[in-house]
Order: C-alpha cells, then sequence, then structure tokens
C-alpha cells in the first residue's frame, strides 16, 4: 500500500513481528485463553461505580418495570467532543457482550489489513489439460475467504471452464491448510451442531456450509425446496401436511440425519399444520469439507461439466500449477456483512485471517487475539478486562467493559477509516439487526448501532448523533436472568430516544 496510513498499517504489523519474533506454538493457545480469562474473572472486582449524573428516569422505569437491577447494567455515554462521560454506570465491570465484540474484531482488522484487502482462492491443475479435458486432479487451495458465496463461487467455477477445462477426470483436491483444524465442535456452544451460526471456520469454506429449506404447504402434502443444491445432500420428504392449529414453525415435526460413502441423507417426517404457512430456515448439515465438494459437483455439472471423482483433502501436490485466482469482496464490504447482520461464521473467519496474516500460517484464534491484543496495546486503546474467545461473541467466556467499549469506539472516531467502520455498523430503522427499531423516530442515519444477544445478554455500543447535532459514544451491557430480546430492546430503544432528545 502507498498511502500514509497504509505504511502505518505496515509499521504497525511490523511492531507486532517484532515483539513475537520467536516461532509461534499456536498449539499452546488453548492455555492462554485459560490464562486470560483467569485475570478477567479472578482479578478483584471493581467497584460499583456511581452515575456521573442520574440515569435517565425514562430508563430506570423500563429495568424496575422488568425487574432487572441496576448493579446487572453497565452504560457509559460520552460526547465525542468531551472528555468527560454524560452518564457512567459500572463502566469498568467486565460483562459479555455478545456480538458487540464484532467490533474489536473488525475495527482491528480494518486498521491492520486496511479496507482494499481482498482473499484469494486459488485453483491448481495436478495433471494435463488436453483439449478440454484434465487428465488429473484439481486443486482448491481456500485463501479464508470470509464471503465465498455460491453466487461468487460459480463465478470461479465459470471462469474454470471460460479458460478452457471442460472435464475433470481426477479427483477434487481441497487445500484448507492456511487455517488450522478447529479443535471445537459446531455443538460446543449452545448443543445445537446444525444451527448455521455455529459453524466453524475453514479456509476453503464456501457460502457459509450453509443450506436454505424452503417448506410450502400444498393442496395435497407439502414441498421441499432447497437451495444451493449439494450432490451428497439428499433430502428425503416425509412430512404430511395437517388442519390443525399451528403451534409453531418447528411444532410437530423434526428431521434426522443419516450419513454413509454416498454422502448425507436429511429426513424430515411429521406433520405440519397448513395454517402455519410457508417456511424458511438454514441448517448446515455437512462439514465444510464436504459441503464444498457437494456444491462444487452440483454446480461443475450444472454448467456442464463432467466431473466423477472423489474428494481428496491434503495440500497442494508438488508439481501442480496456477491456473486460475479467484477474488473476493473487499474487507469494507465484508466487515459491513458482519457488523450489520452479525454473521459469527465471518467474524471467526476473519479473525483467523488476521492470526495468519500477522503471524504466518497456520492462522488460529489464538494468533489473531495476540495480534488483536498487541495492536490494542501499540495503538493505546485501554480494554483491560477484554477476554476474547473466537471474535463473533458467540460464547460464554468472552468479556469486556462499557469503559472499554468507549475507548475503542473513540479509536474507531478518530481513524482515517471512520467512514468504512461507521458505514459498517447497523442503521436504525434502516438496515441489518437495526432496520425495525426506532420506526417512529426515523433517525435518518443518527443512529448508527451494533447490538448483541445471548441468554441473560442483551448488549449495545456504536454512535448516536441527537437531534441538536451533539454527538455521542454509547455503550451498554446489560447480564442478567430476566433480560432478553424484548426487555433488552426496550431498554435501549429508551436509551436511544433519550440520546436523540439531547
Amino acid at each position: 500500500m502507498g498511502t500514509a496510513k497504509g505504511r502505518a498499517g505496515n509499521r504497525i504489523r511490523k511492531e507486532i513481528f517484532a515483539m513475537h519474533a520467536r516461532p509461534f506454538q499456536w498449539q499452546r493457545v488453548p492455555i492462554i485463553w485459560v490464562f486470560l480469562l483467569l485475570i478477567g474473572l479472578f482479578q478483584p472486582a471493581p467497584p460499583l461505580q456511581a452515575t456521573t449524573t442520574p440515569l435517565p428516569t425514562e430508563v430506570m422505569g423500563v429495568l424496575k418495570h422488568y425487574g432487572i437491577p441496576m448493579n446487572a447494567v453497565s452504560l457509559m455515554l460520552k460526547r465525542v467532543d468531551q472528555s468527560q462521560p454524560v452518564v457512567s454506570l459500572n463502566p469498568y465491570v467486565a460483562r459479555n457482550p455478545g456480538s458487540v465484540i464484532k467490533l474489536v474484531t473488525t475495527l482491528v482488522a480494518l486498521e491492520l489489513l486496511g479496507p482494499t484487502h481482498e482473499w484469494a482462492t486459488r485453483y491448481l491443475i495436478d495433471g494435463i489439460l488436453d483439449q478440454g479435458e484434465l487428465k488429473g486432479n484439481l486443486v482448491i487451495q481456500g485463501g479464508g475467504d470470509p464471503y465465498l458465496v455460491t453466487e461468487i463461487f460459480f463465478q470461479h467455477l465459470r471462469a474454470l471452464r471460460s479458460r478452457g477445462i471442460l472435464n475433470i477426470s481426477g479427483d477434487l483436491i481441497i487445500d484448507d491448510s492456511l487455517f488450522a483444524p478447529d479443535q471445537f465442535d459446531r455443538g460446543r456452544f449452545d448443543d445445537k451442531p446444525y444451527r448455521s451460526y455455529n459453524v466453524i471456520p475453514s479456509a476453503a469454506m464456501v457460502n457459509f456450509s450453509a443450506t436454505r429449506f424452503s417448506l410450502t404447504p400444498k393442496e395435497k402434502g407439502i414441498s421441499v425446496a432447497v437451495e444451493p443444491e449439494i450432490s451428497n445432500l439428499e433430502i428425503l420428504n416425509r412430512i404430511r401436511v395437517t388442519e390443525k392449529k399451528c403451534r409453531g414453525d418447528f411444532a410437530g415435526w423434526g428431521y434426522t440425519i443419516d450419513q454413509n460413502a454416498n454422502g448425507t441423507r436429511v429426513s424430515l417426517r411429521g406433520n405440519y399444520p397448513r395454517n402455519c404457512g410457508n417456511l424458511e430456515f438454514t441448517r448446515a448439515f455437512l462439514s465444510n469439507l464436504d459441503y464444498t465438494y457437494g456444491l462444487f459437483r452440483a454446480g461443475w455439472k450444472e454448467l456442464g461439466g463432467g466431473f466423477e471423482g472423489a474428494l481428496l483433502h491434503g495440500p497442494v501436490p508438488q508439481g501442480a500449477q496456477e491456473f486460475f485466482e479467484g477474488g473476493s469482496k473487499p474487507l469494507k464490504e465484508v466487515i459491513a456483512g458482519i457488523n450489520k447482520f452479525s454473521n459469527n461464521t465471518m467474524a471467526r473467519q476473519l479473525l483467523m485471517t488476521l492470526g495468519s496474516e500477522i503471524y504466518g500460517k497456520p492462522g488460529s484464534p489464538g494468533k489473531g487475539i495476540l495480534g488483536i491484543e498487541r495492536w490494542l496495546q501499540s495503538e493505546g486503546v485501554d480494554m483491560p478486562t477484554l477476554v476474547l474467545e473466537n471474535g463473533s461473541g458467540l460464547s460464554r467466556i468472552c468479556r469486556v467493559s462499557a469503559s472499554g467499549l468507549i475507548h475503542l469506539l473513540e479509536k474507531g472516531w478518530q481513524s482515517s477509516y471512520r467512514p468504512e467502520f461507521l458505514s459498517s455498523l447497523p442503521i436504525a430503522s434502516t438496515d441489518g439487526t437495526m432496520e425495525n427499531r426506532l420506526e417512529k423516530e426515523k433517525p435518518a442515519g443518527r443512529v448508527r448501532i451494533k447490538t448483541g444477544l445471548l441468554d441473560h445478554v442483551r448488549s449495545m455500543a456504536g454512535y448516536v448523533t441527537s437531534e441538536e447535532g451533539n454527538r455521542y459514544l454509547v455503550a451498554l451491557l446489560v447480564n442478567h436472568p430476566l433480560v432478553d430480546y424484548e426487555s433488552g430492546n426496550q431498554v435501549q430503544d429508551t436509551l436511544l430516544r433519550w440520546i436523540l432528545r439531547h
């Protein structure tokens, strides 16, 4: 990069490399995580902080209505042009932020990699191309692209055909060694391994390894459509339509999973009330490697190509020749997908990318976390209670304080990449996870907020410009058994309305 900002980013990377000049042992990372967690959880707890000014009466009323005590809430509200906060309640208490932690991952990635950073997916031939037939294997070397969706992947396949590959007589080799294998299975977080938000990172992931199902009641029976088509995913539809009352989208029916040498069979069984109407949902039934292989086979066939080979997993064979390099969306668009729609898989891919870019192959969560921490330290961003696990917020051990988030937001406001960072945040009543919030107020781009939601966790952080033109930084963390989506939204919206008026 030739810009001053690019040179600064290179300087920071060099400083980080210098701090960790000895070979990085990624196998030791889990011990580091445990150590960081112990520091965050077992250091003497800071005393609960009194408010600088009284908490807005409206906000106190909502908390009281839902039975949420003040000591379960951390709040810091600060004007960008003032050093002292306007409101400060328990600002130094470490709490679980949920998806708000994505602000850390995306801002640091933006600063270290730059907004135009792209990922490369390489396609190599391990054999001879003779009059349209590849007599040998095709190799896909994953570059860790967080947004290699079906449409982009098929563009890559069309590019292979336009360059002369029509039929493949060998196998498909997938090299995903850019990232270290994840040591946890998909069901670790909530025992729901097929939910798409639980998909673990892979350098060769395509389309988040997810399949969209569409159920439509017909006069007789029910139709089931899947998108995209996966060659090694078989859907067996045994759902019966009934005239009973709808008691929930997933009440009365379910699915079973069977795996064999030919792929995975999903059997849909049970009773589906007609008045439940159409239903769409997304699941991840295949491993990342099996999904990429199955989507390749289906896509190659759809484009008219011939391929009957098997899936091979391993590094690029010696002597393989690079044939095509597929590009990606730039980072500034990727972080918009992460923050606006709170995509966990993309955030985790980005953390792995940071690890591989800073410390070299293979990328891992531990490398990415150390890179983030070193950058925060080098830039003087004070976040002493920060505990990261995977960069997405889908975690029980992730911790941060309201004060730490405000320091991060200040850094984002001062950044040369402020336009890209702010543009990535959901805009109230306009898009992303804030699309249906503050619809009566219609604040016209003046509320840019990232939210977080887990069981017993509701959080938000971002930027608000009041009706008087005052610019605020806000961070709100609520951890309590009585907080849920509805109560958390009420607390957040009440606070945001108050800020807009001031």
